[in-house]
């Protein structure tokens, strides 16, 4: 056990993204460890809609996208906040967290140490500013893969080491094999009894590539291979299904294309799905779909792109293809839609690999490992090491 009792978590995100879901399963995790947690979110969005329907302790700040007069409102709640639940450590995930909590931990006694999570693989820019933010007010640094620690590279020249990977974790027991269901596939998903089916996971924009799984099954349709195309994700607009479903229509693949929102129970739709296609034509400093679909052995295959190629071994565990490139993404679906001992075997690798590398409670331990070596120094981890550097 860690000696570090009561974390402040903060995540100024406005929707439900990837790092939101870290950050709300960080909560939940610390929290059945015994730790008293706060988690600081942005007013009226759904990270906040979604903690208030639980036990955690949460506040809402106004964390506005650009500077406004509430910033220093936010600063002064937030000390607030740290005093009266005496914080050890403030925990943030994004940069407009992170800077109001660097501020308002200035002067502020005793100090809480300040931890930052870098989640995205875009280069941080290395000006003055941001160099004393991670550098000098910020007591510890973690990055969810090797991609997110190369964007931090150029703050630390000479120490890079000083941030931490630390890979997410998923659920073993919600995201499983046996959760698959035969009448799920048939029902909902409108699967035939020998039909394979292809899902892609994720928030409807450009970037998640669905385009290019649209494409990909374009060109197995031509070579007589018409497996079930399954896209689920949140839209921020109607029209972006709409567009999606033109494309397909222009593409000759609507007949067989099935588009959802948001999915209720998403662990048994990735567990009746025969692959898993992450389509991502960039970013992905973290996958939680890839993760889930390998607990659910289902297997995975991935652009290269983020943190992909480093969960997924091509051949052992999944297969790995070009971004952007439809034709190699059909050639892999083609391997695996006729051979299922193959897929099989990939989604039994998938599975042991989050067994091996991606256990809840061992996230956890890393992350309070963090905690307590920042807070042993007394919240100036960063600051001792400058010292002592001199």
């Amino acid at each position: 056990m860690g000696n570090v009792q009561r974390v402040a978590l903060l995540n100024s995100a406005r929707r439900w993204i990837g790092e939101a879901a870290h950050v709300f399963a960080l909560a939940e995790g610390l929290c059945a460890q015994g730790v008293e947690v706060t988690l600081i979110v942005r007013r009226g969005h759904e990270l906040e809609q979604r903690a208030r329907r639980t036990d955690l302790r949460v506040e809402a700040l106004e964390f506005s996208s650009r500077l406004r007069p509430s910033d220093w409102t936010d600063v002064r709640r937030l000390r607030e906040i740290l005093r009266r639940d005496a914080i050890e450590v403030v925990h943030c995930h994004r940069g407009k967290d992170h800077w109001t909590a660097a501020v308002a931990l200035r002067g502020f006694r005793p100090r809480p140490a300040l931890i930052r999570t870098r989640h995205v693989v875009t280069p941080m820019r290395t000006q003055l500013t941001n160099r004393w933010l991670m550098r000098r007010a910020t007591d510890g640094v973690i990055a969810v893969s090797e991609a997110a620690r190369a964007s931090v590279a150029r703050l630390f020249p000479d120490d890079l080491n000083r941030v931490k990977v630390i890979y997410s974790a998923v659920d073993l027991e919600l995201f499983r094999a046996s959760r698959r269901s035969e009448r799920h596939r048939r029902e909902v998903l409108g699967a035939g009894a020998d039909e394979c089916v292809v899902g892609l996971i994720g928030r409807v924009q450009r970037i998640k590539g669905q385009r290019v799984l649209l494409e990909a099954a374009a060109s197995l349709k031509s070579r007589g291979t018409v497996p079930r195309i399954v896209m689920a994700g949140t839209e921020r607009t109607p029209r972006r299904i709409d567009r999606l479903r033109a494309e397909a229509n222009a593409l000759g693949v609507e007949s067989n294309t099935i588009f959802f929102g948001e999915v209720d129970d998403i662990a048994t739709l990735i567990a009746s799905l025969d692959v898993c296609v992450i389509a991502s034509l960039g970013s992905e400093g973290s996958s939680r779909v890839a993760l889930e679909a390998m607990a659910s052995g289902v297997p995975v295959i991935a652009s290269r792109v983020g943190v992909l190629p480093e969960i997924i071994k091509p051949g052992e565990n999944g297969l790995l293809f070009a971004p952007g490139d439809s034709e190699e993404l059909a050639h892999a679906m083609a391997s695996l839609l006729g051979d299922s001992a193959k897929r099989a075997q990939l989604g039994e690798a998938g599975r042991r690999t989050v067994e091996r590398d991606h256990r809840p409670d061992d996230w956890i331990a890393k992350t309070r490992a963090v905690y307590d070596a920042a807070a042993a120094q007394g919240g100036s981890l960063t600051h001792h090491t400058h010292r002592r550097g001199k």
